[in-house]
């Protein structure tokens, strides 16, 4: 039904399939994977879910049955070619040197590709090494989307899920300084065909980098750098969030508390880690803004 276009009827067979399998709905354990296979192609025909949650599905299945990964890797560069080719075709239709490309169908495969890496890497069924090797060289290439939708795979397969939350030690500090090094040279790329996008990557290169500094003790650099990303964007969470760790090591009680209590107001999930976290500590006790923010209680 899939294959013929109709996507209620698809969606339909699949559930059935899905409830009569072994770990189905009701039941425990993991569908089988061609139920999980299924599932991914039919989510990306509908076109509904978000990328991460195609790349989940997809993981899933992944580690279910590896198998098919050859094909996917292979699929990935095909939709990297049709992205490039649907590039190319939509430039050819425009009549003016500043007119608008319209590029949708091309970031659909692009997405395509890059949901595919993703859940390639994350089961380590693609080496990073390599995938950063090719995005370089493409980029290098002035091969700029294709470049970037391998750099966002492994940009989703690199970050944290908490990625406000302090990495401790030598090794959690290499980390963070991998993850900023990455950002920045992806949002290099970006800039080339995505300003918005390119902002979002500096800015997250730079909170880490901001981490980074912070756990090395250069508190003052640490902070300079955090309120030029929040002068840019006041709403980022995770930079309002590590800004409020480096001035509460400052020893700036009132400006912590102001920046922890919009963080947690821009990121609710962000309460949790904040309720152990060590640099708040005389803040959850003292500042009743914060108590009611992190729903302390007595």
């Amino acid at each position: 039904w899939r294959r013929v276009g109709d996507l209620d009827l698809a969606g339909s067979a699949l559930r059935e399939a899905l409830a009569h399998a072994p770990g189905g709905t009701g039941g425990g354990g993991r569908p089988p994977a061609e139920v999980l296979y299924e599932s991914f192609r039919l989510a990306e025909w509908e076109a509904r879910a978000p990328a991460l949650v195609l790349a989940g599905i997809l993981l899933e299945a992944l580690r279910a049955q590896p198998a098919p990964a050859a094909r996917l890797r292979a699929e990935a560069e095909r939709f990297l070619d049709l992205g490039d080719a649907r590039l190319d075709a939509a430039r050819q239709t425009v009549d003016a040197p500043e007119a608008r490309v319209d590029d949708a169908p091309a970031r659909r495969a692009y997405d395509a590709a890059a949901v595919r890496l993703t859940a390639l890497l994350h089961a380590g069924l693609a080496q990073a090494p390599e995938v950063l090797a090719r995005a370089r060289a493409e980029a290098e290439d002035r091969r700029f989307r294709r470049a970037l939708a391998r750099y966002r795979s492994l940009l989703a397969w690199a970050l944290p899920g908490a990625e406000a939350a302090a990495l401790e030690g030598p090794v959690g500090l290499a980390v963070v300084a991998r993850q900023a090094d990455l950002l920045i040279e992806a949002a290099q790329v970006a800039a080339r065909v995505d300003a918005g996008l390119a902002r979002m990557l500096y800015a997250q290169g730079h909170v880490r980098l901001g981490l980074e500094l912070l756990e090395r003790g250069a508190l003052g650099e640490a902070r300079r750098r955090l309120e030029r990303v929040l002068e840019d964007d006041p709403g980022m969470a995770e930079a309002a969030y590590a800004l409020a760790r480096c001035l509460a090591r400052l020893g700036d009680a009132t400006g912590a508390a102001h920046w922890l209590v919009q963080a947690v107001h821009l990121q609710p999930g962000l309460a949790g880690p904040a309720r152990s976290e060590a640099d708040f500590a005389a803040l959850r006790e003292h500042d009743v803004r914060v108590r009611v923010a992190l729903g302390v209680r007595d």
